[in-house]
């Protein structure tokens, strides 16, 4: 008599592997996910501590890139958002200034599923609205001529679930902005 795996056998296992690839996929998904922007996150938080080290020094926000004391990698020059001073982006991420008495900086994901999705800093912010200077704030970006490419995932899918963000009340239609760092970023 040989001995051997049975049809039954071999279809239990099958099923079992696919219930677990099932779970496991969306959580390396999203494990994925977070780690490109714990990069972009990174290029930020570089950006935002080059651009108060030139305020400090003249006065004033850099204008481009090629004023602060940072070298960036990317190369590309696709916009997330067009009111800006400079842009500077590689296949995924566009990081991007505004320089001048009142700056900011914003990373913004140009495509994927997470596509018009991003995270940027105020500086000295004195428009009417709920944000804060020196904060992380995650955005959503919903259909506007200002943003070249939006989200349609869902509110909060992105800022709330993948990074435990507060949602702030809308300002405006263009997007939704979440809190997720109230400490002096």
């Amino acid at each position: 008599m040989q001995k051997g795996f049975t049809l039954l056998e071999l279809l239990v296992v099958v099923l079992i592997v696919g219930i677990l690839a099932a779970v496991a996929l969306p959580q390396y998904k999203k494990a994925v996910e977070k780690a490109k922007a714990a990069q972009a996150i990174t290029m930020l938080k570089s950006v935002v501590n080059a651009q108060r080290r030139y305020f400090l020094a003249n006065g004033k926000y850099a204008e481009s890139f090629a004023e602060l004391d940072i070298t960036i990698p990317w190369t590309g020059h696709t916009l997330f958002h067009r009111n800006i001073s400079e842009t500077l982006s590689n296949n995924d991420w566009a990081v991007q200034m505004v320089g001048g008495d009142s700056g900011s900086v914003r990373v913004g994901r140009l495509t994927g599923p997470y596509r018009g999705t991003g995270f940027y800093v105020f500086f000295n912010y004195t428009g009417s609205g709920h944000y804060k200077n020196n904060v992380l704030y995650c955005l959503e970006t919903k259909s506007s001529a200002d943003y070249r490419v939006t989200w349609s995932g869902g509110q909060g899918n992105y800022c709330n679930k993948l990074f435990k963000g507060t949602l702030l009340t809308p300002t405006n239609a263009k997007s939704d902005s979440f809190l997720i760092s109230d400490a002096t970023w």
